[in-house]
């Protein structure tokens, strides 16, 4: 139980973490932004939680991370190969509202999709 509470404990701290970089750099500069991802396409810069309890990188040996924007399409590929979705926790409506907000442009900025947009390409 202790292990499962410091995981959630992770996840939420993980999503303040978005939550600041996403107020910083939209007000930095633009460089920012490409630091950001150079360090986060390092292989031991895991620092991205998933919905399979593991903590990746945007390195490409971990697979397609993205986010899960659509419900339906979530449980139609969680279970995919090569595929592993961010996971930041159960979210009220203030951080859903951040999440599909600042955060999503975030997140696309740092080459990590929307589920919906993978689906589509």
């Amino acid at each position: 139980m202790k292990l499962l509470h410091m995981f959630y404990f992770g996840l939420v701290q993980a999503f303040q973490v978005f939550v600041k970089w996403a107020d910083d750099l939209k007000s930095d500069h633009p460089g920012a932004i490409l630091d950001l991802k150079e360090n986060l396409l390092r292989l031991e810069c895991t620092v991205l939680p998933t919905l399979q309890d593991k903590w990746v990188s945007l390195h490409p040996s971990f697979g397609l991370i993205c986010w899960p924007d659509d419900d339906e399409l979530k449980q139609q590929f969680k279970r995919s190969d090569g595929v592993d979705f961010l996971h930041f926790g159960e979210l009220n409506k203030e951080e859903k509202e951040k999440l599909s907000g600042k955060i999503s442009t975030l997140l696309r900025d740092i080459g990590v999709p929307a589920l919906s947009e993978v689906c589509m390409s």
